[in-house]
């Protein structure tokens, strides 16, 4: 007896009814749509960050004065003492300045990074020009911190802007932020 072995198809006999698939395309538009973000974030920080010390340290604006006395005179704690606001050398009021009437989480924020500042400058001597925790140096970095959180918005209008329309509209808004001038100068 003979056993009949399915036959097997070879390429020639084999049709196919599917049309063939078009090669998958390298890049798409919101892909490319990166490099424009990129350009007008850079951009954005340039506006943001080009002359911190426009006073030349002269403390010339009277809020940010007054910040920068109240930065001066915090001072970092463990956390369990931060939490205890009657005693917390974090806040405001501790530090006899009972008419405060800022928030404190930037205040706080502001004090953090500048005792964090210190310490790396301890490490690299010639890159600080500042003692950041001091008054002729803590409204720099607040004033770093602020750009870098406007920075972060024009970063988030790209986003929202994709998100409720396309990445066309994102960009738009991220550029008109980006060269906005209330936004640059409140940064």
């Amino acid at each position: 007896p003979q056993t009949l072995l399915p036959e097997e198809p070879n390429d020639q006999t084999a049709t196919t009814d599917t049309p063939p698939t078009p090669p998958p395309r390298r890049w798409s538009w919101e892909q490319i749509a990166l490099v424009p973000l990129l350009l007008i974030l850079i951009l954005a920080a340039y506006f943001r960050f080009t002359g911190l010390n426009w006073d030349g340290d002269n403390h010339l604006h009277p809020d940010e004065r007054f910040l920068t006395i109240v930065g001066t005179q915090l001072h970092s704690t463990d956390p369990l003492t931060y939490l205890r606001t009657s005693e917390s050398p974090l806040n405001p009021y501790n530090a006899g300045q009972t008419f405060y009437v800022y928030g404190n989480f930037p205040m706080t924020a502001t004090r953090l990074v500048a005792e964090w500042a210190v310490k790396f400058c301890d490490l690299f001597d010639t890159l600080c020009h500042y003692s950041f925790t001091a008054y002729d140096g803590i409204h720099l970095v607040g004033r770093a911190l602020s750009g870098l959180v406007d920075l972060l918005s024009v970063a988030f209008i790209f986003l929202i802007g994709r998100r409720l329309y396309d990445w066309r509209v994102g960009l738009l808004g991220a550029l008109f932020l980006a060269v906005a001038v209330m936004p640059i100068q409140q940064s």
